[in-house]
């Protein structure tokens, strides 16, 4: 955790910048309005509201760890019509929850509207569904402080730098690495040029 899946989130967020584009333009549109020539900071993350939508869009979409932390019943319980008898070990399925349909129209595609209302700022709560950190007194720890800084790292990249696949590659969603419980893009490769803000 920490440093992995950080990097596992930035590996992911990349790919779908590259892959899509007019989102990648659209994000920096908005730093370059909101933030300017200065470093992105806390000061202005709360207005990055298109760019956090894309965000966690990726992360909804990437699955960085895609099955949560097991947790143990501590009395006889019932979930969804199912009987679950104390001290069953109980695994959230991430996956499983940001691919469902009954939560997320088009869960296949990558939407960062989803999470953004009709004036383009984020809604005030997240999605039911969306646990890239898990949930429950297992929530990870360093999600109050990843989120923020993430954020601020991919505006600072995006900021200063234009990502994109190289001519003549075509972009492929299909391919990744699965682990246990974490999954990775295939290697890519990208083109990275210093973005000329005159």
């Amino acid at each position: 955790a920490g440093v992995d899946t950080t990097r596992f989130t930035m590996d992911w967020f990349v790919y779908f910048m590259t892959r899509f584009p007019e989102f990648q333009a659209k994000c920096q549109e908005e730093i370059d309005r909101v933030v300017g020539s200065e470093q992105p900071s806390m000061k202005n993350r709360s207005k990055l509201d298109y760019t956090e939508a894309c965000l966690f869009e990726s992360m909804r979409l990437s699955n960085v760890v895609g099955i949560g932390l097991p947790h143990m019943t501590i009395c006889d319980s019932q979930v969804g019509g199912y009987d679950v008898p104390k001290g069953t070990t109980v695994i959230i399925n991430h996956w499983a929850l940001h691919h469902d349909p009954k939560y997320w129209k088009d869960p296949e595609e990558f939407d960062p509207l989803r999470y953004l209302d009709e004036n383009g700022k984020m809604k005030p709560a997240k999605p039911d569904s969306w646990l890239p950190f898990s949930a429950g007194r297992r929530v990870c720890l360093g999600e109050s402080l990843a989120k923020p800084e993430i954020l601020l790292m991919c505006a600072n990249l995006l900021q200063r730098f234009e990502i994109s696949l190289p001519e003549g590659v075509k972009p492929n969603l299909e391919h990744r690495l699965p682990g246990f419980g974490v999954e990775l893009p295939s290697d890519y490769k990208i083109v990275v040029k210093e973005r000329n803000r005159d």
